[in-house]
């Protein structure tokens, strides 16, 4: 009997596009690679995401798409352009509602096959030498609480890899060349966290 391909949908900006690392070592596609060697889960990744893009930037692109809610687990990771650029919670928040909405939809109406990925810290990070580091970690904080409240309103599964992602301090193999964005080696951490509610939900879709 053939293996049942499972499509995901992945939302986002730099972190899922895996800016400053090669295309296969970003964590949607190292998430493909262990689904299958772990459990013979066999997927196909569609990806809209780009650097730099904000929520509104995401929503925009998501809103000229032609998807139907066919998508067996839709991931949505957003929010660091919109600190970065100091926007407005509110308007980060009034985005989110919408974007996680049409998420849900996508992932035929059903907000159990919906992650949502918190938002990393680029504060411990050497590029944010020049920054104050404090109150980027606050103000990441602030959105990641945000981020969480409407993610789980709409009955997503809230996946908090900020933890993680400030272990980069102490550790430089953690990041790309560029010295902001997750090495192949912290996206497999991300990838460690993630697993096991990706599974849960496809073995359930099964």
């Amino acid at each position: 009997m053939a293996k049942r391909l499972f499509k995901i949908l992945h939302l986002g900006d730099s972190y899922t596009v895996g800016t400053g690392t090669r295309r296969h070592q970003s964590w949607p596609h190292q998430l493909k690679r262990r689904l299958f060697d772990q459990c013979s889960i066999i997927v196909e990744p569609k990806i809209i995401a780009k650097s730099g893009w904000t929520t509104r930037d995401l929503l925009c692109a998501v809103n000229r798409s032609d998807f139907i809610n066919d998508f067996d687990l839709v991931s949505v990771l957003i929010g660091v352009n919109n600190q970065f650029q100091g926007l407005d919670l509110i308007d980060f928040q009034n985005d989110l509602k919408v974007l996680l909405h049409k998420s849900v939809h996508f992932a035929q109406d059903n907000p159990y096959r919906v992650i949502v990925l918190s938002i990393p810290d680029w504060g411990e990070t050497p590029f944010a030498n020049s920054y104050d580091r404090h109150h980027i970690s606050d103000t990441i904080d602030a959105f990641n609480k945000i981020y969480k409240l409407e993610a789980l309103a709409v009955g997503g599964q809230w996946i908090d890899i900020t933890e993680i992602s400030r272990t980069a301090v102490s550790d430089p193999s953690l990041l790309a060349g560029d010295n902001l964005h997750p090495s192949m080696k912290l996206y497999s951490k991300w990838v460690e966290q993630i697993l096991p509610t990706v599974q849960r939900i496809l073995m359930v879709s099964n």
